[in-house]
């Protein structure tokens, strides 16, 4: 074979290797397995590449729903939340309103670990708009902003549907989502179900003292001295008030709920003493009666004779 006849193999050749190469470089989303789309996916977001990423995740969305993985669609939540944060406004605000509807039809225990997400992304909303939602510039017939009292209506309904069907969560082991959890410092023990941690999640988030600004005629005030009794005891007050947006009010009617399943689980007595000892001190925060130190102490020193923990009795 002359010179000029080996030039025209070899560039004949040098293509198909390129374009095979080429291929092997850009595989498909759906020919990846989700160890090789979660490297991606990871790669293109810290490019800060979303609109290249979205495929990946649509991808891994796909799997998730199809085998209803909760702790693979969670991540994706997760990514998505991510991904749609670094665009624009708009583009976040369009993603918390498609997720919404998919939230409504999405299987148990995903569509409560979903709607805590929701919570969270309209917190979200509600801190890139602070300004304007203080100022009562929102309005929800136009396409600019929503008014304060919708997000934080939101924000509310969110995280209390995160914890429906509640007898569901608390037989949920929290081991079903442990591949998305990050480092905690608390035993299992004290968070040993998926009802523990999204009532907890709520509890923290709710309890941004900026959402009480809609304030009623008659407000809702933690003033009552009953607040302060034993567990066995709180959980049975009566807590309703007209001032349904009040998150103090919300608080603590979720530790009488989180209480209540506590004081029912015999077998680990550590975890309610977590629950009281962190009620009593979000109360002494809260409590806006008399004597508030005193009270304070005296539930203290009860809950320590009580508790048969030597961590719980330590803090």
């Amino acid at each position: 074979m002359n010179i000029r006849k080996i030039i025209i193999v070899l560039s004949l050749l040098i293509p198909t290797v390129i374009f095979t190469a080429q291929q092997l470089k850009t595989k498909s989303p759906a020919s990846m397995t989700d160890t090789e789309l979660w490297k991606k996916a990871d790669s293109l977001l810290a490019k800060q590449l979303p609109i290249q990423a979205q495929p990946i995740l649509d991808e891994l969305k796909h799997r998730a729903y199809q085998t209803k993985n909760s702790a693979e669609a969670v991540k994706v939540l997760m990514y998505n939340f991510k991904l749609n944060e670094r665009r624009t406004e708009d583009a976040l605000k369009t993603y918390i309103t498609n997720l919404e509807k998919e939230t409504n039809t999405a299987w148990e225990p995903f569509r409560q670990i979903a709607h805590s997400m929701l919570g969270e992304m309209y917190q979200a909303y509600y801190n890139y708009n602070r300004y304007r939602l203080l100022k009562g510039s929102g309005d929800n017939n136009n396409d600019d902003v929503w008014s304060h009292e919708y997000v934080i209506t939101k924000i509310r309904d969110h995280y209390r549907a995160s914890i429906s069907n509640g007898s569901l969560l608390q037989s949920t082991s929290i081991e079903t989502i442990k591949p998305i959890l990050t480092e905690s410092k608390l035993p299992v023990k004290l968070r040993p179900t998926l009802y523990d941690f999204l009532v907890n999640r709520a509890i923290t988030a709710l309890q941004n003292s900026e959402y009480d600004i809609l304030k009623p005629e008659n407000q809702f005030v933690p003033d009552d001295e009953n607040l302060w009794k034993p567990a066995t005891e709180y959980v049975k007050l009566n807590l309703t008030s007209e001032d349904t947006l009040n998150p103090q009010l919300e608080v603590l009617q979720l530790y009488q709920e989180l209480l209540k399943f506590r004081l029912n689980d015999k077998k680990n007595m550590a975890a309610l003493a977590d629950a009281d000892l962190n009620r009593l001190k979000t109360l002494q925060t809260y409590f806006a009666g008399e004597n508030k130190d005193s009270l304070y102490w005296r539930a203290l020193n009860k809950l320590a004779e009580s508790t048969t923990d030597a961590d719980i009795s330590a803090r």
